[in-house]
């Protein structure tokens, strides 16, 4: 089961930069805030029910999140090129709950 994560959501978004604000990487990063653990663009489009993003977008938009330094690819998961898919890629956040980012 997925935990929200107690991060202060005024502090949250005064580290995220000001490219990031974005009508789809928003959602993206607030899922990825209150959600405990990384996120494909698979399990983005399932956790917002394909309600307006598809697994294109979603992985455009964490890619261009990634160039801002907002998120990475999950160090734990292997390559996307081994996993055969790169809507499978899991990212997490690089800002940390204590307010640094690159954790």
């Amino acid at each position: 089961m997925r935990k929200p994560v107690s991060w202060d959501y005024d502090e949250f978004w005064a580290l995220v930069p000001e490219k990031a604000f974005h009508p789809y990487r928003v959602p993206i990063l607030e899922a990825l805030r209150t959600v405990d653990e990384p996120l494909s663009a698979i399990d983005l489009v399932d956790l917002f029910d394909g309600d307006g993003i598809t697994m294109w977008e979603a992985e455009h938009h964490l890619r261009a999140l990634k160039g801002l330094g907002v998120v990475e690819a999950d160090p734990k998961s292997r390559d996307s090129r081994d996993r055969g898919n790169v809507f499978d890629l899991p990212y997490r956040l690089t800002i940390s709950a204590d307010g640094e980012a690159g954790a």
